[in-house]
């Protein structure tokens, strides 16, 4: 799902949950703007994460190659 999907329905979820309770509309707007920004600082974080994985498994795939190779020691590859 992307990051606009995710914002979205947590802000949907969040004014449907404020107009249930009988909340003033500074109240559902406080809870749409707040839901909203927890899930758009899930994704990021989710986004973060798989980006982390990705450069540390090319890590190790690179440090796995050079070790094939006999390259690592001359070159200093640590």
């Amino acid at each position: 799902m992307s990051v606009a999907g995710l914002v979205g329905c947590a802000s949907a979820l969040a004014a449907a949950v404020a107009a249930a309770a009988g909340a003033g509309p500074r109240l559902e707007a406080v809870l749409c703007l707040g839901s909203a920004a927890l899930a758009l600082a899930v994704a990021l974080a989710l986004r973060e994460r798989k980006r982390r994985l990705r450069f540390r498994e090319a890590e190790r795939l690179s440090r796995s190659l050079f070790a094939a190779a006999g390259l690592r020691r001359r070159s200093g590859f640590r």
